[in-house]
């Protein structure tokens, strides 16, 4: 994806609660009905090139589960939308994405169950990027998403080692929308200060106790590296926090897709002198972060 591609696809996005308007009345009602009985809603706060896309395959490929690529949920709850009425895309979206032979990303994830239900108890959206950068420009959609759901708001707040995930956007920086990047400066620069904006936002949802956050919204922290070093029981700790059963045939599927290492992006980056070390120490703090150092992993 080109600079320009990745700008249509953003207008895309940004224009699309306008196209499916007209059907908000049979939309709401599909939701209420279709997804009465789910468990919660899941949505992933992550930052862009954090490996969310591989969790989101994951988890759709639950036989229970139905998770968006990118739909962009928070985007039509700022256009007055219900959450009721988003459901429907979000598995639409889901379905979409099951028949693509690459993700808009780049990626493929091909995973048997991907796009199918066998019972609706879970549904998501899986655009990280897009929900922080909301978060960040209206902090009161929040409390919008918890006064328009009946039901629990299930928050992943997936991450990557910092080096790495900032080599990784650097290197796609192209493929971020004008407007939303900070200016100025070299690609690795940018990607350093892009990420810790999206950081500011995903501590925004840091609140009480144990991952509980206000009202009806939870919280959950996923590590990248953890996900693909033990990917069955990550995957069971994950299941857990959202009400899912662990399918023993849906973990034999996701532990054969999985790799066992994580691709170590910050070799193949330029650092300045000293960049990594003051990533690493502006990362101490963030609770979700800390931890992370200069050693692989």
């Amino acid at each position: 994806m080109n600079a320009g591609e990745a700008q249509l696809f953003w207008w895309r996005q940004r224009t699309r609660p306008l196209r499916w308007w007209p059907l908000r009345p049979w939309l709401g009602r599909r939701g209420e009905r279709r997804w009465r009985q789910a468990r919660g809603v899941c949505l992933f706060a992550s930052p862009p090139r954090s490996g969310h896309s591989l969790l989101g395959a994951l988890l759709d490929a639950h036989p229970d589960a139905a998770i968006g690529h990118e739909l962009d949920a928070l985007l039509f709850l700022r256009w007055g939308w219900r959450l009721a009425e988003v459901l429907p895309l979000m598995e639409r979206s889901a379905r979409q994405t099951a028949g693509m032979e690459q993700l808009p990303g780049g990626y493929s994830y091909p995973l048997a169950g991907q796009g199918q239900l066998r019972r609706p108890l879970l549904v998501g959206d899986k655009h990280g990027e897009a929900t922080l950068v909301e978060l960040q420009r209206r902090p009161w959609l929040r409390q919008r998403l918890e006064a328009t759901s009946a039901l629990p708001v299930l928050w992943l707040r997936a991450v990557r080692h910092p080096l790495d995930n900032i080599a990784s956007i650097a290197r796609h920086i192209h493929t971020i929308a004008g407007g939303v990047l900070p200016a100025g400066g070299t690609p690795l620069q940018r990607a350093e200060d892009y990420y810790f904006c999206l950081a500011d936002a995903m501590a925004s949802l840091d609140g009480g106790l144990d991952g509980e956050l206000v009202g009806k919204q939870r919280l959950l922290d996923v590590r990248h590296e953890q996900l693909v070093s033990n990917p069955e029981a990550e995957l069971r700790r994950i299941a857990a926090f959202l009400q899912l059963d662990p399918d023993p045939r849906w973990l034999h599927n996701c532990r054969e897709l999985v790799h066992p290492a994580p691709h170590l992006s910050r070799h193949g980056a330029a650092w300045e002198p000293g960049q990594p070390h003051r990533i690493l120490e502006r990362c101490a703090g963030y609770s979700f972060l800390a931890g992370y150092g200069l050693e692989e992993g």
